[in-house]
């Protein structure tokens, strides 16, 4: 016989639920193409922007311990460090036992000792010349749950 301790929901998902309160004008795991939708080639893709996904990690019975990548997206190297850091402040605040909506109206509960930073908001340079962006990881302890 074998017991069932649930599952956790994706990383990806739980990184994009801490990040939604901020009010970004958006939070995904892809930026959204330009003139995705209008119908002609303009960029319609509103800034500041949070790219979020889950890259690595271990998990077992009980727990996921997640790395979650996020670049912030943004106009200017001051607006980019400014959202970069708002990020940083709202994942590393989270403590064992929050409870995270996610988008899809489910919870996520934090493990452990909670989230630690895994590189720091850094400025690298993006494929678009008009748009920069800082990179940063987190460990993310989550718990199963049934």
């Amino acid at each position: 016989m074998s017991l069932n301790y649930g599952t956790t929901p994706s990383p990806t998902q739980v990184g994009i639920g801490v990040l939604l309160p901020l009010g970004a004008a958006g939070v995904g795991p892809e930026r959204p193409q330009p003139g995705a939708g209008s119908g002609d080639s303009e960029p319609d893709v509103a800034l500041p922007y949070y790219l979020v996904n889950g890259i690595a990690g271990n998990d077992d019975k009980y727990w996921c311990n997640a790395i979650i990548s996020v670049h912030t997206l943004a106009a200017t190297i001051a607006e980019c460090d400014e959202w970069a850091w708002k990020a940083h402040h709202q994942i590393i605040s989270l403590t064992m036992g929050d409870i995270i909506r996610l988008p899809s109206g489910e919870t996520a509960t934090v493990s452990g000792l909670g989230p630690r930073t895994h590189q720091m908001p850094v400025y690298q340079p993006y494929e678009d010349p008009f748009i920069k962006r800082y990179y940063a990881r987190y460990f993310l302890p989550l718990r199963f749950s049934a």
